[in-house]
């Protein structure tokens, strides 16, 4: 697990295949979102983005394998 404070630096010499960002402190999500944009060089336009509260394992599963009708990128 990686702790908010550390989280910039660490997107910056590394890559993650996949990451779950969680909490319930909405700003520090949105920021940490934020970070995973700037270290790919896109935006939140460049990616089909959904959030899910309190969302169960097939509630993630099922919305990581549906499409994005707006681009092959997807955040959840």
């Amino acid at each position: 697990m990686i702790k908010f404070l550390q989280f910039n630096a660490q997107l910056k010499t590394q890559t993650y295949p996949a990451l779950c960002l969680f909490g319930n402190d909405e700003w520090v999500k949105h920021r940490a979102l934020e970070y995973v944009f700037a270290s790919c060089g896109v935006t939140q336009d460049d990616f089909a983005v959904d959030t899910l509260d309190a969302p169960s394992v097939d509630d993630i599963q099922t919305s990581c394998l549906t499409q994005s009708i707006f681009g092959d990128k997807r955040v959840v």
